[in-house]
């Protein structure tokens, strides 16, 4: 599931998505990821957590084409 949302006050807009980490890990940049993020989610998960990841990241709006 993801939303977008606009900061108000500095006219910046963001998308936040959630859903199961391996999907979320799949649309982020590698560089972000922890580098123990397998071996934490094996932790919980093997603890009996259902683990639910997020992400956001900087979003601008494409113009709006018009038709004549």
């Amino acid at each position: 599931m993801s939303v977008i949302a606009k900061h108000l006050s500095s006219n910046l807009t963001h998308v936040y998505s959630k859903g199961a980490p391996e999907k979320i890990l799949s649309l982020c940049n590698p560089s972000s990821i922890p580098s123990d993020f397998d071996q934490v989610l094996q932790r919980f998960t093997k603890q009996g957590y259902r683990v639910i990841a997020a992400g956001y990241r900087d979003y601008t709006p494409q113009p709006k084409h018009t038709q004549h």
